[in-house]
């Protein structure tokens, strides 16, 4: 994996770098080859005494890790291509001439995946509209509400005294949490959509404030930079913490006013809190949302007057009354009962569901 290797580390700020982060993580060039490599040892034939490996790799690629990867697909390719010449070559495994990788990029993705799979469970009862209108049967699609909504009801939190000195900061009801993700979609420069925020939360000069750090998406580092340089400036007001973890970032949404930024989990989880959320631009735009969910836009003017609003005592009510869409009691055993009680050999065969039939 040397040239590999060496190739990955010149796009860390591209890509996501270590072959061993989440699978949710944008491709990287090692986790590409290592698939390209199980599917040379997955497709390869035995013919005339000898082991033949495919020679054609087709890697599908999703619209974020195509703007990504763009422009790095010729060395990408050629890279791959390299690896799995000697791999081939290692395991004794003929190649009828040179192999060749190429990138599709499929845009409908997701849809894809729906359209393949015969059981689907979903986070709201809208998705679940939205599945059945693909034309899946509707016995098998399951509103299970959303996981992550299932462990902050259910994880133990911390108690505010530990979770201060786990920290180093005192938190107050008025204490923002802030995390702030660049936008794939949005064309603007990531670092000036930062700014208009960390302009907006100076005209709070009341409100402490936690941020953690952004994803790893491109565009990541420019934010990361100036919340360094924003906490670093504002010591007795400002925590950075690089990650809270799922145990501490649950027990601060229990103790602080309001959550800032354009992160998922202000959209899933926060409103079953009784806090409000300020999402801030387009990064979760179309997503279902709790009445506690404020948009704006991505100027410090709005962004600021989203956030009076979200501590004010008409926000805080607000928020406090609000039904999540995504909760269900029950989710864990939704899940459970809806793998456990369908007979696999149902699910071998799909026959398309008319919402309308003529």
């Amino acid at each position: 994996m040397g040239l590999l290797s060496r190739f990955e580390g010149k796009m860390e700020d591209t890509v996501e770098g270590a072959a061993d982060r989440m699978a949710a993580a944008p491709l990287s060039p090692v986790q590409i080859a290592k698939k390209a490599e199980k599917q040379m040892r997955r497709e390869k034939m035995v013919g005339a005494g000898k082991q033949y490996a495919p020679t054609l790799y087709t890697v599908l690629v999703n619209a974020d890790d195509d703007r990504r990867l763009l422009g790095y697909y010729p060395t990408l390719a050629g890279e791959t291509e390299t690896y799995l010449s000697a791999k081939a070559a290692e395991s004794g495994l003929v190649m009828d001439g040179q192999p060749l990788v190429r990138f599709i990029v499929d845009d409908d993705l997701r849809h894809a995946i729906t359209k393949l799979s015969a059981l689907h469970l979903t986070a709201t009862e809208p998705y679940r509209r939205r599945v059945i209108q693909l034309g899946e049967q509707p016995s098998r699609v399951i509103n299970t509400g959303a996981i992550g909504v299932y462990n902050i009801v259910h994880e133990p939190l911390m108690q505010k005294e530990e979770l201060e000195e786990s920290i180093g900061f005192k938190i107050s009801e008025d204490t923002l949490l802030v995390t702030y993700h660049p936008a794939t979609l949005d064309n603007e420069d990531s670092g000036r959509r930062c700014r208009a925020l960390l302009a907006a939360l100076d005209r709070f000069p009341a409100s402490p404030v936690i941020i953690t750090y952004p994803n790893n998406d491109a565009g990541s580092q420019a934010i990361i930079e100036l919340i360094k340089d924003y906490a670093e400036r504002n010591p007795h007001r400002v925590c950075l913490v690089k990650s809270l973890g799922k145990k501490r970032y649950l027990s601060a949404l229990k103790y602080v006013g309001a959550v800032v930024g354009n992160s998922s989990s202000g959209i899933i989880e926060v409103p079953s809190m009784g806090i409000p959320t300020v999402d801030i631009g387009m990064r979760q735009k179309g997503r279902i949302c709790a009445k506690s969910v404020i948009h704006c836009g991505d100027s410090q003017d709005e962004i600021y007057r989203a956030i009076a609003y979200a501590l004010s005592p008409t926000g805080r009510a607000m928020a406090s009354s609000a039904s999540n869409p995504y909760y269900k009691a029950s989710t864990l055993d939704l899940i459970v009962n809806a793998i456990v009680d369908t007979p696999l050999e149902k699910l071998q065969t799909k026959s398309f569901y008319d919402i309308d039939p003529a």
